[in-house]
């Protein structure tokens, strides 16, 4: 098994379980940082029109009506957990959603970019001028190469 990111064989077992399937083991690599799970049971076209941000169906299941500013507070700590590692920098996050947490980063990193793959919450992006991308090798002039310590991602 090779790291999804930088494609490193170094990687070690973390704690911790999957919600979906607690028998999934979780594995952080050791050159890039990267936490990637040893299977994976869905493909690319599930995340692209999977629906996982379908607002209606998410607003009617938990009664909320604006996914942003209800998870505006559950942002904010992450924000506060990584302040001082993001002032500045170049913040890249993988699996990005509705983008709540990069809005709020925005204000202090020196740039922000969003990966995530489901297709409906573009339009979020594009309201707050954040970039997105669908996949890696998007990122970095089209070539996928990324400054690797320009990466950070918390979830």
């Amino acid at each position: 098994m090779k790291c999804y990111l930088c494609g490193s064989t170094k990687y070690r077992q973390r704690e911790g379980k999957v919600r979906d399937n607690p028998k999934t083991k979780i594995f952080e690599c050791e050159e890039c940082g990267l936490v990637f799970l040893d299977n994976q049971n869905t493909s690319e076209e599930f995340y692209k029109q999977g629906n996982m941000h379908n607002q209606a169906e998410v607003y009617q299941l938990t009664g909320r009506t604006d996914f942003i500013n209800d998870m505006w507070i559950f942002n904010k700590a992450r924000l506060k957990f990584c302040l001082n590692f993001i002032i500045g920098k170049d913040l890249l996050d993988f699996g990005s959603g509705y983008a709540g947490f990069l809005i709020q980063a925005k204000e202090f990193a020196k740039s922000v970019m969003g990966v995530e793959l489901e297709e409906q919450v573009a339009p979020i992006y594009e309201q707050y001028n954040i970039p997105l991308s669908r996949s890696l090798a998007n990122i970095g002039g089209g070539g996928g190469k990324i400054n690797m310590m320009s990466l950070l991602h918390f979830t």
